[in-house]
This record gives structure tokens, C-alpha cells and sequence, in this order.
């Protein structure tokens, strides 16, 4: 599987075991790999509160050794709906998702690595209200938490100093097929 998911899927299970008031903090908890519209989410059908980890970009990382890292960042998404009536200063919902927003944001200060190995620690990004109760006319307001990490080694790479010199350096063996006899490789010079 890809270390990407992997880390997508952790940061998931994270979420899914948060105690929450009555049970577990979240009713619904999914991986998204596809980008939301806000929209959509406002017009979907869910049990709330309830997370979505999307994976927001992703960048190849060069190291010296010439392996490859990946630089990864998450939006874990915050669905909260309104509970009992509306009022004009801060409705439940919106008091919500802020709730929400915190303990997301301090379980992964809490465990910054999700339990996986070859990652680097979380840095916690922007937290934003993207939609608030008021202005959703649905009763629901919904939250963002950015983190960012590094994964560690994702691909073998070229060692830098060959690559500047125009030389691809590759481990595996080569060997040859001459009339059906494999000749074993030559030593480099």
C-alpha cells in the first residue's frame, strides 16, 4: 500500500478512537481522496460530528544521499451541526467545530507520528472555520486542521554527486544473454 495512505488511514484510526462525552468523539470518520466542495459537504448527509482526512498536496524531498522523501500535508475536515435553537452570537455548532478543531489539533501534538515509523513528528498548520453556522443555513458549521510531515525515505534515489556528473548509478546486476549463455557482468574500470 501507498505510504501515503498508510499515513492518511493512521491519521483516520487516530481519529475514529477519540473519547468523546458520549462514546467516541466522532460518528463518522472517512478518508477522502478526492477534493470537497464545500458545498457538497453542507449537502451531504451525515452523521455528525464527523472527520474527513483529505489529502490536501504532496512533494518529492531530495536528500544528499540522493533518496527521495515526501513532504505531505493533510486537512483533516470538521463537521459539526447545531444542537437546540440558534443564537445570534455564537451558535452551538460553531462552538462546536472550535471544540473539535482543539482536541483534533492536540491529539496529533500528542501522538506526532501516528504510530508509524520513517515520518517525521507532525507540524501542526493553519486551523480555519470554513463555513460557520451562520452563514451555512444548515445548521451545520464545519472546521479545518492542517498537518504536515515528512515521509522518510519513500524512494532510492541517485547519489547527488553521480547524478551531477552525468552518471547514473544503478545496483542492480546486469547480466547478458549471448546465444543463450548469460555472461556475468564485466568489473566497472
Amino acid at each position: 500500500m501507498s505510504r501515503v495512505l498508510d499515513l492518511l488511514n493512521a491519521v483516520a484510526d487516530m481519529l475514529a478512537g477519540l473519547p468523546g462525552p458520549e462514546g467516541m468523539l466522532f460518528a463518522d470518520v472517512r478518508v477522502e481522496l478526492d477534493r470537497y466542495e464545500l458545498k457538497d459537504l453542507l449537502e451531504e448527509s451525515t452523521r455528525t460530528p464527523a472527520a474527513r482526512v483529505c489529502y490536501l498536496r504532496g512533494a518529492p524531498k531530495r536528500q544528499t544521499s540522493g533518496r527521495l522523501d515526501r513532504d505531505v500535508s493533510v486537512a483533516v475536515i470538521l463537521i459539526a451541526r447545531r444542537t437546540g435553537r440558534a443564537t445570534p452570537a455564537l451558535s452551538s455548532a460553531d462552538a462546536a467545530v472550535l471544540d473539535l478543531m482543539e482536541q483534533v489539533t492536540g491529539a496529533i501534538a500528542a501522538d506526532p507520528y501516528m504510530g508509524l515509523g520513517r515520518i517525521s513528528a507532525a507540524e501542526i498548520g493553519d486551523e480555519l472555520v470554513a463555513v460557520s453556522d451562520a452563514t451555512s443555513k444548515k445548521a451545520m458549521a464545519i472546521g479545518l486542521v492542517e498537518a504536515k510531515w515528512c515521509l522518510l525515505d519513500v524512494h532510492a534515489g541517485q547519489p547527488e554527486a553521480a547524478m551531477s556528473a552525468g552518471v547514473i548509478v544503478d545496483p542492480r546486476p546486469v547480466s547478458i544473454t549471448v546465444g543463450g549463455e548469460t555472461l556475468p557482468p564485466e568489473d566497472a574500470p
